[in-house]
């Protein structure tokens, strides 16, 4: 029997000649990243019985979990046998079964130990740290609902006219920590800093900003035009000058979204989020689209997706596909238990808005439905339109802001052309509200009785001068759906005044339980 040339226990690995048990292996493996040769069968640990040795977990001395292994469902031999064949297993590697019987919290300075008999105990004490994804910076800015109360609001006002290229660019609309609000128009963007009373001269932004979408980094207070195919441009002085910047950008499980294909696109959807809930805040999260060609055979297999970065931009990763195809251009929301809800377009059936569920962070879309009420572009078609989808920043509240087209003139393209563009009858650009995190829609309002279209929101924040606004940005006008950019300006209480839907009863707390 080896014996560990630190503590004399029995050895389990060599590492450069020296012999070490588990837990003083475990301390060198904190410390350092070399490969080991594991003992030969002259070791305790190969004559064990692994299929009947008592473990235990203690908690401050005090033991809390006392099974042995021939309880588990499958022995180790079958365990380790399985995991092979897929993986190379090394000493040191742990195969976690599950745990035995009950668990008990913990708190800062307890200390844990687990002991498998013959083998040695792993010791450690509860400490309070940061995990990678999580930012103390990354609070939730919350507001009493007073502040999107009161008197309504509302303000109409055309910010952009076609552009010289007739190109229908990036349309986002974000606010800054500061209360600067930021209007995109693909190359373009506008500034107000009186909560959208005025606003600045365009400022050109360059070529590069074309097919990018916005994010505010919560942590940082950045804002993020962001693009797929490998690049950023980044301004820390709320949208007055920007710096351009490479990104990585990662395929998911399926190798869709490499920086080599150049297949994901951003363009046209809501902005990315902050998730400033759940075990992942401070993760910036976009809806994106994997699009390999946008021609018609093409159509029934592009499908929504996202991208998020847990380095603060620098690096994203491409989650897995929104569980419809067919779909394009997107929104997402952070409700305040971590989940998020994906609202995405879809362009190849009839129908109104698809949806689904997050549970992770945003690396898996599931539990898709589509919405009772709410509408995918003017009803009549399959070729849905972009809309927005936000969350009003409300303490202990779930409140959702949608916008899209409330009109019957959708027109549908014939069976042989399935998935074909079909735009006419765009109009009448309208917004709804949930106040159980999407589940129902019991108010909506007309903002736009006109030629419309795309659509995107924005939202105040607490102590600024845009504190209880909401924005809505989109394409529209009198001569035309894309004859310009206007920004409606308004509050929860100019909303509420609007219709009521046959869809949920507006809570009592808003005000009223009709």
């Amino acid at each position: 029997m080896k014996k560990c040339s630190q503590c004399k226990k029995t050895a389990i690995v060599s590492i450069e000649g020296n012999l070490l048990c588990v837990e003083c292996y475990s301390k060198f493996q904190q410390a350092n990243y070399l490969s080991i040769t594991a003992l030969t069968n002259e070791m305790n640990y190969v004559t064990l019985n692994y299929n009947d040795l008592l473990l235990q977990t203690r908690l401050n001395v005090e033991v809390q979990q006392s099974e042995r292994t021939k309880d588990l469902v499958y022995n180790v031999d079958t365990i380790v046998s399985y995991i092979s064949r897929y993986i190379t297993l090394l000493p040191g590697d742990l195969i976690f079964t599950g745990t035995p019987g009950k668990t008990k919290s913990m708190k800062p300075n307890d200390v844990v130990e687990i002991e498998l008999e013959g083998v040695g105990i792993l010791r450690n004490t509860v400490v309070v740290g940061k995990t990678a994804d999580a930012a103390p910076d990354a609070q939730p800015e919350q507001d009493d609902l007073t502040a999107f109360l009161g008197a309504p609001r509302f303000a109409l006002q055309k910010l952009y006219g076609m552009n010289k290229e007739k190109e229908r660019g990036g349309r986002n609309i974000v606010a800054g920590k500061d209360g600067t609000v930021l209007a995109f128009d693909g190359t373009r963007v506008r500034r107000s800093t009186d909560g959208g009373k005025t606003w600045g001269e365009p400022i050109d932004i360059g070529l590069k900003a074309n097919g990018c979408n916005a994010v505010v980094n919560e942590v940082t207070g950045a804002v993020l035009l962001v693009h797929p195919d490998g690049h950023r441009l980044i301004s820390h002085d709320a949208g007055r000058t920007w710096k351009h910047e490479a990104i990585t950008v990662r395929p998911n499980l399926i190798v869709h979204g490499s920086l080599e294909k150049k297949n994901l696109s951003v363009g046209s959807m809501q902005p990315g989020i902050t998730l400033t809930f759940g075990k992942h805040k401070g993760r910036l999260l976009m809806p994106a689209r994997w699009t390999p060609s946008n021609s018609l055979p093409w159509r029934s297999y592009i499908y929504n997706t996202a991208i998020y970065s847990d380095d603060r931009g620098k690096t994203w990763q491409t989650t897995m596909p929104f569980p419809v195809f067919g779909t394009g251009e997107a929104a997402l929301a952070e409700i305040s238990d971590g989940r998020i809800l994906y609202s995405s377009r879809e362009h190849m059936s009839r129908g109104n808005r698809f949806f689904a569920w997050s549970y992770d962070g945003g690396d898996r879309w599931l539990n898709f439905w589509r919405s009772e009420i709410l509408p995918d572009g003017a009803r009549g078609t399959s070729y849905g339109c972009m809309g927005g989808l936000i969350r009003l920043p409300v303490t202990g509240r779930d409140i959702l802001i949608y916008s899209n087209l409330d009109t019957e003139k959708g027109v549908m393209p014939p069976i042989e052309q399935a998935g074909a563009s079909r735009g006419q009858g765009r109009e009448k650009i309208s917004v709804w509200a949930s106040f159980d995190g999407g589940e129902t829609w019991p108010a909506k309002r007309l903002v736009f009785d006109g030629p419309s279209a795309y659509s995107n929101l924005g939202v105040g924040r607490p102590d600024t001068p845009i504190e209880g606004l909401i924005y809505l940005l989109f394409e529209g006008g009198k001569e035309g759906m894309y004859s310009g950019i206007q920004v409606a300006v308004f509050n929860l209480a100019w909303l509420l005044d609007g219709e009521k839907t046959s869809n949920g009863r507006l809570p009592e707390w808003v005000g009223s339980s009709e």
